[in-house]
């Protein structure tokens, strides 16, 4: 689940910039406005890693985006080896300002975990 924190709607002919907070959840029950694609009820599971990012996009619906995690508590699974502090990288297409600038996403999300940020955590 992304939350923006700022408004990604670019003025014309100019990249588009968006801060925002991510979350996996285990599981999440939801609903979305059929017209909108904008959530209108959501229920989490248990969070199992979070982050903040930085993402850029040209107008024709090109976006990527990178940042660190913040928070990990997933400790087994794929999930269960990131520690805070490891890196993510986003990329893939958005619709653009035409149609509804952020409501729909498709791309690539990337975890690199630091691993000798875990060790480091296993030691104290």
């Amino acid at each position: 689940m992304w939350y923006p924190l700022t408004n990604p709607a670019p003025a014309k002919g100019q990249l588009i910039f968006a801060v925002e907070d991510w979350a996996i959840y285990q599981n999440a029950d939801y609903e979305f406005d059929d017209v909108s694609g904008v959530p209108t009820t959501f229920e989490p599971g248990p969070l199992l890693l979070a982050g903040s990012d930085v993402g850029y996009g040209t107008p024709s619906g090109q976006i990527l985006g990178r940042g660190p995690v913040t928070d990990a508590p997933a400790t087994s699974g794929p999930l269960g080896c990131v520690p805070i502090g490891s890196s993510v990288f986003w990329n893939g297409t958005y619709d653009p300002p035409e149609i509804a600038p952020g409501t729909h996403f498709l791309g690539k999300f990337r975890v690199f975990p630091t691993h000798r940020l875990r060790q480091l955590d296993r030691l104290h």
